[in-house]
């Protein structure tokens, strides 16, 4: 990357002062404690700047989809984004130029940005990196997670990274550096480590912030079920952005364009009312995908999918946006277009299911000569592919010595389309493994590009499954509470589908503590804590939909790691607050659900069927009870053999306390079964034959 003069000058006057006013005193501090000569004290105060400057250097450019291989400036690309903190208090907090870091991080210290694919995790991480710098808030120092390993942790990354050619860190002076407080670490893509590494390094995290924990600590991810372990960070969103940031995006983005589009495009958006297109314009990834597709082919894509295509289209063709007109540009594998996709089909898989999106060559290289064996029709040398997708085809990019994926939702379409039209016979075992391993959650955005792709074939499996559990969960309760009128009975099974609760009756005299403090304080939990020793998570029954693997399966196909296990399971539990005036008393009602199919597939599910089921966030209101049948202070628990969930005049009155999380509509879910079923035997008939 070539470096103006006016860079170098605004780098070294922001840099400048941190190295003297932050970074000096420490080394000098700890030097002066260890009696170690002042000489060595200036060399290392000459790695730091060298870090810092470099680090802001690079960040002063961004890599972008629309404009692949050309140096785009951060500033003029970048929209400013908004936090959202993941509790009741519901802080916003707008990241741009008049952002604090030193306020906002010395509230919280330990934050965790998650997100789903494209929302602009990394390039937060990148703005908030540089606002570090020119707010002086500490030292920042980013971690890419995908770097760490067994034989890279996180110290001896830092070390790589502050060491210079002939300067050498060592790290117990790193260490007595950390101690001294003041730095921020940013570790980026925490749902970009590998698998086969995954454990060691969110231990490595967890060890690395409990040994230096006077610093600031900030994760990206894309939602990870294991995110749970860092239970002292707090938890933000990325807002999606209004319709007015997306529009200002997409001018933006006509800054780098040969041939200004956004007007015509944003005009175009205007008149076309489909809620997909308004879906899109929430995500930062997705409306420079809009912009690229737009002008390569003049319309608006109404499927992801169908993004994703254009995309690899408008690269494959060349098409450089801030060129004129488009450069034919040969490839060097001689793959024509239909041949070039499938060999990224697959490479998109066998990366995807290591969850890896950035290889050395010569490891990328082992991944092509894998796919050759199953495309064999296909003549090509892996090195020329290589150099295709980097150069010609941009969908990777190169950093240092490796190669990755130029964005991961890439990795995501190209996988999915190999599970739709390459896995033939495999295809259901395949999906079983996504449905029933460990982590599934990491596959979401691949799965939503999945059911893009074939709905049918998603209907066949995921919601027939679901679909399948609650029928049997349904035909058992019906003859549980036969005694009950059908109306009522089927909103209970409804309600209580992969999912148990227990109601806590307060005392009067709790009431206005707890209407202040509410169920998590001191005083509830010293005083009810015996009542709340019953409540504990249950384990369930492992489901397999379908036949075992067969001998003869592929491995390679479903390999993931092996300390992995089969089956997906997952208990929570909260609670939520009921009041009655009269008398003044609480009902704290816990819910400890049990996703026995895993939760981002069931609110797929919802977004896609919402006639079918539905996500019932919070109820926290003030009721009637009908306190003359419930004794203040005592726990009941509500299932089929408990008094209470049996009592026909409190029955209807359990069944909306029950309602909460994941609630199905029983005569829209059975008939959607049964067209299922249906269409499940019409497509095993001989009908395709019989001409």
């Amino acid at each position: 990357m070539e470096i103006s003069k006016e860079q170098e000058l605004l780098a070294a006057n922001l840099i400048l002062p941190i190295i003297k006013d932050l970074v000096t005193p420490k080394i000098l501090a700890i030097f002066s404690r260890y009696q170690t000569n002042h000489i060595e004290s200036t060399i290392y105060e000459k790695n730091f700047e060298t870090y810092l400057t470099r680090r802001y250097i690079k960040f002063l450019t961004i890599d972008t989809l629309a404009f692949p291989n050309k140096q785009t400036q951060f500033d003029l690309l970048y929209e400013p984004l908004t936090l959202i903190s993941n509790n009741r208090e519901s802080i916003s907090k707008k990241i741009d130029d008049n952002f604090e870091p030193s306020t906002f991080f010395a509230k919280y210290y330990r934050i965790i940005i998650e997100d789903t694919a494209g929302m602009g995790k990394s390039t937060l991480t990148k703005k908030l990196f540089k606002l570090c710098i020119k707010k002086k808030c500490g030292i920042p120092i980013l971690i890419e997670l995908r770097h760490i390993n067994r034989t890279n942790p996180i110290l001896e990354e830092i070390k790589c990274q502050l060491s210079i050619p002939g300067s050498e860190f060592n790290k117990e002076t790193i260490i007595n550096l950390l101690n001294e407080g003041g730095f921020t670490f940013f570790f980026d893509g925490y749902d970009e480590i590998p698998l086969i590494d995954r454990i060691f390094v969110k231990k490595n995290i967890q060890d690395f912030i409990e040994s230096s924990p006077e610093n600031f600590f900030i994760i990206t991810s894309r939602p990870e079920v294991s995110l749970a372990s860092f239970g002292a960070f707090q938890k933000f969103n990325i807002v999606p952005l209004e319709k007015k940031s997306a529009y200002n995006l997409i001018k933006r983005y006509d800054i780098y364009s040969h041939n200004p589009i956004a007007d015509r495009l944003i005009n175009e958006i205007k008149i076309n009312e489909e809620e997909s297109i308004n879906e899109y314009l929430e995500n930062p990834l997705l409306v420079s995908l809009l912009f690229k597709a737009y002008d390569y082919k003049k319309d608006i894509p109404l499927k992801k999918t169908q993004f994703y295509r254009q995309i690899f289209e408008a690269l494959f063709e060349a098409h450089d946006l801030s060129k004129e007109g488009y450069l034919r540009r040969e490839k060097n594998s001689n793959l024509h277009f239909d041949d070039f996709d499938r060999v990224l089909r697959h490479v998109g898989y066998f990366t995807a299911i290591e969850n890896k999106v950035e290889y050395t060559i010569d490891s990328f290289t082992t991944i092509i000569d894998k796919v050759k064996k199953y495309v064999p029709v296909l003549s090509f040398n892996s090195s020329d592919f290589i150099r295709d997708i980097l150069e010609p085809v941009p969908l990777f990019k190169r950093e240092g010595s490796y190669i990755m994926w130029s964005h991961k939702s890439l990795q995501d379409y190209f996988a999915a389309k190999f599970i739709c039209l390459d896995t033939k016979e495999h295809q259901e075992k395949i999906l079983i493994k996504l449905h029933s391993m460990n982590n599934p959650q990491r596959f979401s955005n691949l799965l939503e590009l999945f059911y893009e792709l074939d709905s049918q074939v998603f209907e066949n499996t995921f919601l027939y499954w679901i679909l399948k559990d609650f029928k049997e969960y349904a035909d058992q309760s019906k003859i549980d509470y036969s005694s009950m009128p059908i109306d009522l009975t089927k909103k209970r099974i409804t309600n209580t589908f992969q999912k148990k609760a227990y109601i806590l009756v307060t005392e009067e005299i709790d009431y206005e503590v707890l209407r202040r403090y509410g169920s998590n304080g001191n005083i509830f939990n010293r005083k009810y804590r015996n009542q709340l020793k019953g409540l504990s998570s249950y384990q369930g029954h492992v489901n397999y939909y379908g036949n075992d693997f067969d001998d003869d399966f592929d491995d390679d196909l479903i390999s993931t790691d092996a300390r992995e296990s089969i089956y997906y399971n997952s208990d929570e539990l909260h609670n939520e607050l009921y009041f009655s005036n009269n008398p003044k008393i609480i009902l704290v009602v816990y819910y400890l659900i049990k996703y026995e199919h895993p939760l981002f597939i069931q609110k797929l599910i919802a977004k896609r069927y919402p006639d079918i089921l539905k996500f019932v966030e919070s109820n926290n209101f003030t009721i009637d009870i009908p306190h003359q049948y419930l004794q203040q202070g005592k726990m009941y628990g509500v299932s089929k053999s408990d008094w209470i969930s049996n009592n026909p005049i409190l029955f209807d009155f359990i069944n909306d306390l029950l309602l909460y999380g994941v609630t199905f509509n029983y005569d829209s879910a059975l008939e959607k079964l049964e067209e299922i079923e249906k269409r499940k035997i019409n497509n095993s008939s001989d009908e395709l034959f019989n001409w």
